[in-house]
């Protein structure tokens, strides 16, 4: 609820500071968030290798973290 009502939102970074749970988006609100704005925060992935070795789920990875790119491809040897 509240001046942003529907528009998401997507979330930078996260922190837990004692009992406070501190959140940075990418980018900010349209309007302005006020004391009483209601809102919800939906996990997601952002596909990364990295994201899941730091979660110990890397062998549930389902892409190619170690294939060459392009330039190695075309490059002469």
């Amino acid at each position: 609820m509240g001046a942003n009502a529907g528009r998401p939102f997507e979330v930078r970074s996260h922190a837990l500071v004692g009992a406070t749970v501190n959140l940075e988006l990418w980018r900010p609100p349209a309007n302005v968030i006020v004391a009483g704005d209601t809102f919800v925060v939906t996990a997601g992935c952002d596909k990364s290798f990295t994201r899941c070795k730091l979660f110990a789920n890397a062998v549930n990875f389902r892409g190619f973290p170690n294939m060459p790119g392009n330039d190695v491809v075309s490059r002469v040897v």
